[in-house]
């Protein structure tokens, strides 16, 4: 579940930027860490109250209508689509997150009588999952650096965004796209509900953004994972966009099947 999370949370992130009343369209590609060798395209749009992410090559969307208070994911291929409230969004989703907290805590209890070779193992595959369940209380700072660098063809600044000193994510911001406050406040709302998962990068990000003047163009990740703006238009979207298309069939959520599959396993 953290790698899906990941893979849509960075595209919406990184086209939060345009001036109200406008919208913004932009491109993105995301690498490493998780996904290993394959590289994702991501596409984004936004208009005030309305953000839509296509987080793979199959063209599946999940679209978060604030003006409605709803979450859709569209699926093109099969023609399906599923709703879900804010409200039962952020509930499902602490409730994943509860039970993925007391599995890891299990599991470190587990560890712990392991070989050391075998442990090390184990906290290799494990990754960031394991720190994430650990580092609730972890101090966040964001250091705006010195550095900059060129990300097509925006002139950005780094920032550092670190966890107990360690740094967990860069983020390159650019001020030259424009109306940053506007879509902010949007986002900042975005936020209270689709963060309600405790996943260390998605939390990083989330206070980072507060912090970071101007548009990221690129995010750099702890976990190895990358994701680089290759191109941001603002412009005026069609509100079909965000739309489910017609004929397409209600399904049940992701985010159900994920809460079923839990109980089943209980």
């Amino acid at each position: 579940m953290k790698t899906l999370l990941l893979r849509l949370l960075a595209p919406v992130l990184l086209m939060l930027n345009a001036a109200f009343g406008q919208g913004l369209y932009t491109e993105s590609t995301t690498s490493g860490g998780p996904l290993g060798d394959r590289v994702m395209k991501g596409l984004s749009y936004y208009m005030p109250r309305m953000i839509k992410a296509v987080s793979d090559d199959e063209g599946n969307a999940m679209v978060f209508r604030m003006d409605r208070q709803v979450v859709y994911e569209v699926h093109p291929k099969d023609k399906t689509y599923s709703e879900t409230s804010f409200a039962e969004w952020e509930t499902k989703m602490k409730g994943l997150n509860s039970k993925m907290d007391v599995r890891m805590a299990e599991m470190q209890k587990r560890m712990e009588s392991m070989p050391e070779e075998q442990r090390k193992m184990m906290e290799q595959m494990m990754g960031g999952r394991m720190a994430g369940a650990a580092s609730k209380e972890a101090k966040m700072d964001v250091i705006k650096t010195g550095e900059q660098r060129s990300v097509a063809g925006y002139t950005c600044t780094k920032y550092s965004v670190t966890e107990d000193g360690k740094e967990v994510l860069a983020v390159w911001a650019t001020k030259d796209v424009k109306g940053f406050d506007a879509m902010k406040k949007d986002y900042e709302e975005f936020s209270r509900r689709f963060m309600a998962v405790n996943i260390r990068s998605a939390r990083s990000m989330t206070e980072a953004i507060k912090k970071i003047e101007g548009f990221p163009m690129e995010m750099d990740f702890a976990e190895g994972m990358k994701t680089v703006v290759t191109k941001a238009e603002p412009k005026a979207i069609s509100q079909s966009e965000f739309e489910v298309p017609s004929g397409f069939t209600k399904v049940k959520s992701k985010l159900t099947e994920a809460e079923e599959k839990e109980k089943g396993n209980e």
